[in-house]
């Protein structure tokens, strides 16, 4: 009788006659499934709204890292669009009126100072030859001058962590190429050339003629360009100064030679790739 009391005793302890034991074990397993569910929400919340809603200051860094790159490492490549006057020197300053020159250059950086430039123009000029600066009576030559100048040389961009503020705002450079000027005159036919007693000369310059030549030479100069859009499109100025050699620089019409250099200054449009 002792046995089986203690027996009873051991089974209500257990809990084996508990009817409630099975709905305790329903209630942690709704809790689980409502804790599960308050988390589905929040996330699918998120996913509507804005997955890396933590990131969002790094919407714009790819524009971020692109200046980081233009500030640290410089530019890449260029293009330059000029426009503006040339004046010849020497001899060639006393036959040819200032003319109206156009150009275009392409710079490749190689880092942050150094480049390569290769450029081409379009020169325009009135040339005349008459008694005002040959001292030749009689003589009455026009032309239309034009050169197309091809030059490829090297630029150096100072570098501006180095400069005074106020210049280095201006984004200064030195340049030094070689060039190739092919030049033509076209004779008016409205020209005289009686005073000419040269017969080759009177021919090379008789009206309709076309007098076709090539010089070769280095020019040198610089200039500057002020950043106005987020170091994409700059403007400036480009000075040089042709060192040319003539192949007729010799030839004389009256008292006056063909020899001279040429000076170029040009405002300039640069954009930035």
């Amino acid at each position: 009788m002792l046995s089986a009391s203690r027996e009873l005793k051991n089974f209500s302890k257990n809990g084996y006659n508990n009817p409630m034991r099975p709905f305790r074990k329903l209630k942690y397993f709704l809790l689980a499934g409502a804790l599960l569910n308050t988390l589905s929400l929040y996330a699918q919340e998120n996913m509507n709204g804005n997955l890396y809603d933590d990131y969002t200051a790094f919407d714009s860094d790819p524009v971020q890292l692109d200046e980081e790159v233009s500030r640290y490492f410089g530019r890449f490549f260029e293009s330059d669009f000029l426009l503006g006057a040339g004046l010849f020197t020497g001899d060639l300053a006393k036959s040819n009126a200032s003319g109206f020159d156009l150009g275009v250059r392409f710079v490749f950086y190689f880092d942050k100072l150094w480049g390569g430039e290769l450029g081409a123009g379009y020169f325009s000029h009135k040339s005349f030859y008459n008694q005002s600066n040959t001292g030749l009576t009689k003589l009455n030559i026009n032309l239309d001058t034009v050169m197309i100048p091809m030059s490829l040389g090297l630029r150096y961009s100072f570098d501006r962590d180095n400069l005074p503020r106020g210049i280095s705002m201006m984004n200064p450079y030195v340049a030094v190429a070689g060039e190739l000027m092919f030049r033509s005159e076209g004779v008016k036919y409205d020209s005289n050339t009686d005073a000419l007693t040269d017969a080759d000369l009177k021919a090379k310059f008789a009206p309709g003629a076309v007098v076709n030549t090539t010089a070769f030479g280095v020019n040198i100069g610089g200039g500057f360009a002020f950043d106005v859009y987020k170091s994409k499109i700059l403007l400036g100025m480009d000075v040089r100064y042709h060192f040319l050699y003539w192949p007729d620089a010799e030839i004389m019409v009256g008292a006056l030679s063909r020899t001279g250099g040429y000076f170029t200054a040009m405002g300039q449009v640069c954009y930035n790739y």
